[in-house]
Formats: structure tokens, sequence, C-alpha cells
């Protein structure tokens, strides 16, 4: 399944984002400003 996510490296949707992608989903960033220690392209 492809998902967005909306605020990606906000509190919820870090989380969010890594447990898509450990369920083999494709998931789509979308992000003000990336937070430090945040490597682009780690959950796409």
């Amino acid at each position: 399944m492809n998902v967005l996510v909306a605020g990606a490296t906000g509190y919820l949707g870090r989380f969010l984002c890594a447990e898509y992608a450990r369920r083999g989903h494709h998931v789509a960033l979308l992000q003000n400003s990336p937070p430090d220690g945040f490597r682009r392209g780690s959950a796409a």
C-alpha cells in the first residue's frame, strides 16, 4: 500500500512512518524541516 504521511518528522509522524515501513508499505513524507539526525529517504 502507498501511504502519504503529512508531518512525517513530527511527534506522531515519525512513529507512523517507521511502523508503515516496517510492515512493508511504501511511505511518502511531507515535512517542513528535518530534525537533527533524520536522513533523507530513510523511511521512503
